[in-house]
């Protein structure tokens, strides 16, 4: 009898020590519960506790990434059998529909307030249901302020980092005990009925602006050649004028001086007049040497008309 109370009291200890002695791994943070209450967290390693059912560990993976779906591609994973489409669906400030899908990655920070501070799971919710349902609202609220071409297009990293900054403050605010890491645009497109309409939208828009560079390309390179153009064109009025007035300049001096003459002495004056009128048309005049013909003789000469 004394042996089998020996067994019995070993076996007492050991189990005893079997729930006094836990070992957290390196992605792991474990958390102590004293009577149901937690008490502490430790980190991994090798660790101690008062035996069951006074205290007890949980072990929680803190170290690895976690992703959360946001969409349909969420709703298809939970084997939903009602799955609707548009819970992927996004009104832009346009009021037009674009189709997004997203993952958030998140780390759990807090793993006190990840199990357990959570009000919405009195309500039946699942922690990644509570974290989809907080970022569709921050997504609904950034869209609604941008166009469907910026969503598209340039606006990508601007409606990440609000969707990001939005989700991460609910998330503390509902004391979710995460962090957000990274936030996945995995398709940003329009809805496939109205994918051919917005493809030709978009070329017509791209062949507009391919012409409008042209022509501004076009106006850049005639431009110069234009201006360079002006400026001869203003730089020959300007010789002409120079010219025109220095002659204009001239026949009022001359007219001037002969007004003078004519004054003082108007025979002199006419006659200075009748050698300059003389002097000017034989200065134009083309004068033509014929030769000698003999008294009697008659000859016949072409003059050149020109």
């Amino acid at each position: 009898m004394r042996w089998i109370r020996r067994a019995i009291a070993v076996g007492a200890v050991l189990a005893l020590l079997s729930t006094s002695t836990w070992t957290v791994a390196q992605d792991e943070t474990g958390l102590v519960h004293r009577f149901g209450k937690v008490v502490r967290t430790v980190g991994p390693g090798f660790h101690l506790s008062l035996p069951w059912p006074m205290e007890r560990i949980e072990k929680l993976k803190t170290a690895v990434s976690r992703s959360m779906p946001v969409g349909f591609t969420y709703m298809e994973q939970l084997g939903a059998e009602n799955m609707d489409p548009t819970r992927r669906e996004w009104l832009t400030g346009d009021t037009n529909i674009v189709k997004m899908e997203v993952t958030l990655n998140y780390t759990i920070t807090d793993p006190v307030q990840y199990l357990y501070g959570m009000s919405n799971l009195a309500n039946g919710l699942s922690r990644d249901l509570v974290l989809r349902r907080i970022a569709e609202a921050a997504m609904t609220e950034s869209i609604a302020v941008m166009g469907v071409d910026e969503v598209l297009s340039t606006g990508k990293t601007q409606l990440r980092n609000e969707v990001m900054s939005r989700v991460q403050a609910q998330a503390v605010a509902s004391q979710l005990g995460i962090t957000l890491t990274s936030f996945n645009l995995t398709e940003v497109a329009p809805p496939p009925e109205v994918q051919n309409a917005f493809n030709e939208v978009t070329s017509a828009k791209s062949y507009r602006e391919q012409q409008l560079s042209e022509a501004k390309g076009a106006r850049f390179t005639a431009l110069p050649f234009a201006r360079a153009e002006a400026d001869r064109i203003v730089q020959q009025a300007e010789t002409e004028r120079t010219e025109i007035l220095s002659r204009a300049q001239g026949w009022a001096k001359a007219f001037h001086a002969l007004s003078e003459s004519m004054q003082q002495n108007r025979a002199l004056g006419m006659q200075r007049m009748w050698l300059q009128s003389i002097e000017d048309i034989l200065g134009r005049a083309r004068v033509t040497v014929l030769p000698r013909v003999p008294a009697g003789k008659s000859e016949r000469f072409y003059l050149p008309t020109k």
